[in-house]
């Protein structure tokens, strides 16, 4: 009778940690196009000079 309570607090976790990390990696994913930008400018001033 033990293993369905501490199985209900396992999955809750799960969850919260899988939503976690898609909520990271969209801010991830989100956040790159801005960096690639910033990288690109960088790199193109020597390459241009």
């Amino acid at each position: 009778m033990s293993t369905p309570c501490s199985a209900a607090p396992l999955t809750s976790i799960i969850g919260l940690v899988t939503l976690a990390a898609f909520v990271g990696w969209l801010v991830v994913s989100h956040r790159l196009p801005v960096a690639t930008e910033s990288r690109q400018d960088v790199t193109a001033q020597p390459v241009g000079a």
